[in-house]
């Protein structure tokens, strides 16, 4: 009789179950847009025509299969999720200087920096939390 031990099971960090649950989320709300935008319901707010609404629904919809997506993804330690979300909070970042930049006042200020923020935190939680870099190579510490 032989003993073979298991691979050590990495834990998986709580900032990255929050980071998840957050696009699991914002994917939920994606989604309730994207079915107010079928149904017109947004017509008399933002003067758009049916056919504008239309393809905002779709592009809503598409954004909320993939924030969806990369949630699921990064709850089971899939390094393509983490890879895809970390691009995209980094365009986001990029994004979020250049409104800084040119909207420095008032609420946009606020808004962009609690942005950059989050978007800083998230990038950290990613790739520089020790916990997180083991759970998505796979090693325990």
């Amino acid at each position: 009789m032989t003993s073979e031990s298991a691979p050590a099971l990495v834990k998986r960090p709580g900032i990255i179950t929050f980071i998840a649950w957050l696009l699991i989320i914002k994917s939920a709300m994606a989604a309730v847009t994207a079915i107010f935008a079928f149904f017109g319901f947004f017509t008399e707010n933002t003067g758009l025509s049916d056919s504008q609404l239309l393809t905002a629904g779709v592009v809503e919809a598409g954004v909320a299969i993939i924030l969806l997506w990369a949630g699921n993804n990064l709850l089971t330690g899939n390094k393509s999720a983490r890879t895809f979300v970390g691009v995209v909070v980094g365009i986001r970042l990029v994004a979020t200087v250049v409104v800084m930049l040119t909207h420095h006042s008032g609420g946009y200020l606020s808004v962009t920096l609690l942005g950059a923020a989050i978007g800083l935190i998230a990038l950290w939680a990613l790739y520089a939390n020790q916990a997180s870099v083991d759970y998505f190579e796979g090693t325990a510490s």
